[in-house]
């Protein structure tokens, strides 16, 4: 369990630890020709589209030096993580 992380050594272990996920990265590309100046409304254009998956920390390390106060993440056995905020109790 992690709060908050001010040390860069601990905050990439722990990033590390928890391991990466996939996202997907989309694309797009367009463009426009005109053929020839006489005619104005003469033109061709395009359009391309692609979606790559790219590997990214699941936690990157960024987000565990900004956490606000009194939210962490958890790794139990097994792998999974939690996010969670501990909670103020006022008597």
């Amino acid at each position: 369990m992690v709060l908050r992380l001010e040390d860069s050594d601990t905050a990439k272990w722990f990033s590390d630890k928890v391991g990466e996920t996939a996202i997907r990265v989309v694309n797009v590309s367009n463009s426009t020709n005109t053929t020839t100046e006489a005619h104005a409304f003469e033109f061709s254009g395009s359009q391309s589209r692609s979606i790559q998956l790219e590997k990214v920390p699941l936690i990157p390390v960024k987000l565990l030096h900004s956490l606000p106060n009194l939210q962490y993440f958890m790794r139990i056995s097994g792998g999974a993580v939690y996010q969670g905020r501990i909670p103020i109790i006022e008597g």
